[in-house]
């Protein structure tokens, strides 16, 4: 439909347009499907299938959801980078430490049957055939040290996330064990992490909606997160939250990522916290309030940044 026709239908299931140039350039330019994830909140389910929109809502209403949206996976990008390079690191350098810069090549050190399926991909991903590889690093290294195969730290350098979850899952167990006491897990918990990681990631790359996701897959709870992260909200928004902060205090020490989700959800208070699966007075468990640099009473919203400023009076 051109979107002439896609406001008319707009309008007649009950959307209060507005500005129709504006809701023109945003079907041209971020198109009806997409911002159509955003209207179930906003709708009555019919019986024919359509959705009215509820008395009142307009289309400033639903762009504001996108946008809001939008901010949390740039939340989330940051974090996850940061946890990505750390994981990557931590897997490489104990393992090497251990077991030496060529570990990756050692079958004795996985479940041996899936040991050739991984060389197999980290072949590919080097790609070091006829000095082929678009990887500069490992062009300058092929031709210094020919047929020698690259050591650990630079092979990481060339996989994706996911295939670093891979190697860990298919590392025997005591090996599992060097990487995950790192980050204070027991290791069956950080793999199942590393998936959720992965596939997170991989959520917030190709810009698909997170506000109220329902994860397809469902981290394990350790017992010292219970408290703040209650089993029916393990796959969604908050859960991710929950994990992400956990790993920025051991990777990002100072970091001040709660401060940042704090603020994000306080200049969007319309946005429901119960379909992201956050508890109520989230902000009050013991878990969440240390983290906090600032009071929540001594918060404000900075009108040039959108970040979190102090009040006059707070410290």
């Amino acid at each position: 439909m051109a979107p002439t026709e896609l406001i008319a239908l707009l309008r007649s299931r009950g959307l209060e347009i507005g500005d129709e140039s504006r809701l023109t350039h945003y079907l041209t330019y971020i198109g009806y499907f997409r911002l159509s994830g955003y209207f179930p909140p906003f709708q009555v389910r019919q019986e024919d299938g359509g959705g009215a929109f509820r008395p009142g809502t307009t289309f400033s209403q639903i762009l504001d959801l996108y946008v809001f949206d939008r901010k949390v996976r740039l939340l989330l990008i940051d974090a996850l980078e940061r946890i990505e390079v750390a994981i990557r690191t931590v897997i490489s350098d104990k393992m090497s430490l251990t077991h030496g810069a060529f570990w990756l090549n050692n079958d004795t050190l996985f479940d041996k049957p899936h040991h050739p399926e991984i060389v197999e991909q980290i072949n590919a991903s080097i790609d070091l055939r006829d000095g082929k590889t678009h990887h500069a690093f490992l062009k300058h290294y092929s031709k210094k040290y020919a047929n020698i195969y690259p050591p650990s730290w630079m092979v990481f350098e060339t996989l994706s996330f996911g295939q670093v979850s891979h190697i860990y899952k298919r590392l025997r167990g005591c090996n599992q064990k060097l990487i995950s006491d790192e980050f204070g897990l027991d290791n069956a918990f950080f793999e199942s992490w590393l998936h959720v990681l992965w596939f997170s990631r991989n959520v917030v790359a190709h810009h698909s909606r997170v506000w109220n996701r329902v994860f397809t897959i469902q981290p394990k709870i350790p017992r010292k997160l219970s408290e703040a992260w209650p089993r029916e909200a393990a796959n969604r928004f908050y859960g991710l939250c929950v994990m992400i902060n956990y790993l920025m205090d051991v990777v990002a020490d100072g970091s001040r990522w709660p401060d940042r989700l704090r603020s994000l959800l306080m200049e969007y208070p319309e946005v429901p916290l119960a379909q992201m699966g956050f508890p109520e007075g989230w902000t009050g468990l013991e878990y969440w309030k240390r983290r906090f640099s600032v009071a929540e009473d001594a918060a404000v919203l900075c009108p040039l940044t959108n970040g979190l400023c102090y009040t006059p009076n707070s410290d």
